[in-house]
């Protein structure tokens, strides 16, 4: 058995079998004869920014083999939704939660049944809260969860004090310069901290108006962490500056660990970074990838075989052995979209542990910015840019993102 790559080089690759989970839905593969070949595929987009990209394509590539032979993957160009639309380019796509509301309003999320779907109870609560179109049904299904984590030494009593952002801000203000990084390096990345910080209710009545308050506690925020630099075309994370800079503390998404030497991680604290201004909010924001089937696949008969792989993508068997790596220097750091999944996480490593307490906790939001959210952010960005400092540190525009067909 043959599988198609993107290039379109040919490589065989050995099954090594199915796990529980589809064991209702295939029967018996123990044979494929070398004569089959793959006479339909599956056009799958995948989220440029997952860690161990190709070993994600490698592994999933595998496993399919066992659940449907005679159908194949090829992956194409996707950028997680950021510029290109949804069209027969992609039948299978992993996007970004800020852009579900978009996608809902465009009609390129086909319905699934959950009764299709292995478990899906399973699900972390505030994604599944999120995909919710009827009691029986889903829009797409969980992937992984990210939100932007607070990583400091155990020993560090002040920042473990922060409440709001504006504490965390006045501590770091206080102390000398290279302390604290954080990625925020690019307006889209200011304009979300903006939002983060408007709330739930408020980012989804996407309101246009500048809230003074608020823009004025994130912009000194902004001015006091060091921002990550620019390494030819792409940005470095701020845990390789907080590694190589000796800092104390730095605030990125969970899969940024692997910068951090395996001797320090146990050494860190770990929880979601403070929002609310000047108090605690009662909640905290969290992102989402979702897989999602383009409605066009039905027209292409397939519509079987991609619920069928959609269920392998959002599986405990293949997420875990992808996150798990060959070695523990491979561990990604990555929030499995299934409960019972992160809690299996959870038992690897003090850090997963920590990671795995925080999101588990009840007060998480699922951060999605609605049906013109590419719309709000255009204009948004032209609102909070007219401030001379912020358009000087970031003089680049955003535009790149939220690209209007």
């Amino acid at each position: 058995f043959f599988f198609q790559a993107e290039d379109g080089i040919r490589d065989s690759v050995a099954s090594r079998g199915l796990g529980d989970v589809y064991k209702r839905q295939v029967h018996g593969i123990q044979y494929i004869p070398k004569t089959l070949m793959v006479t339909r595929e599956l056009k799958v987009g995948l989220f440029p920014y997952i860690p161990r990209l190709e070993d994600f394509k490698e592994l999933l590539s595998e496993k399919w083999k066992s659940v449907s032979p005679e159908v194949g993957i090829k992956y194409v160009k996707w950028d997680g939704g950021w510029k290109y639309e949804v069209t027969d380019n992609v039948d299978i796509f992993v996007f970004d939660s800020q852009n579900l509301g978009y996608y809902s309003s465009k009609g390129v999320l086909a319905p699934i049944n959950k009764s299709d779907i292995a478990a899906p109870d399973d699900f972390l609560k505030f994604m599944l809260d999120g995909v919710n179109v009827s009691a029986t049904q889903l829009s797409c299904i969980p992937i992984f969860g990210c939100a932007n984590f607070l990583f400091y030494f155990e020993d560090d009593a002040e920042v473990d004090s922060a409440k709001c952002l504006e504490d965390l801000t006045k501590i770091f203000q206080s102390r000398e310069k290279g302390e604290l990084f954080a990625e925020v390096s690019e307006r889209h990345e200011i304009m979300l901290e903006y939002t983060h910080l408007l709330g739930p209710e408020r980012v989804y009545l996407q309101e246009k108006a500048i809230d003074l308050t608020i823009f004025e506690c994130m912009k000194k925020y902004v001015l006091s962490i060091n921002r990550c630099l620019k390494v030819g075309d792409d940005y470095e994370h701020p845990s390789h500056f907080f590694s190589l800079a000796g800092g104390r503390a730095f605030v990125g998404f969970s899969e940024f660990l692997e910068d951090v030497p395996l001797s320090l991680r146990d050494k860190l604290k770990i929880r979601t970074k403070p929002f609310g201004v000047s108090s605690e909010n009662p909640y905290q924001f969290f992102y989402g990838d979702f897989i999602a089937i383009n409605p066009a696949v039905s027209k292409k008969g397939l519509m079987p075989e991609a619920i069928k792989l959609v269920n392998l993508m959002a599986s405990n068997e293949f997420i875990i052995e992808y996150l798990k790596g060959k070695s523990p220097e491979e561990l990604v750091y990555i929030v499995p979209g299934r409960i019972s999944g992160l809690k299996q996480m959870a038992t690897l490593t003090k850090s997963f542990s920590q990671i795995a307490q925080e999101t588990l906790k009840p007060n998480i939001r699922l951060y999605n910015l609605g049906n013109d959210g590419r719309e709000y952010f255009n204009a948004l960005e032209k609102e909070l840019f007219k401030d001379p400092d912020l358009a000087k540190l970031f003089p680049k525009s955003a535009s790149l993102f939220y690209q209007l067909p």
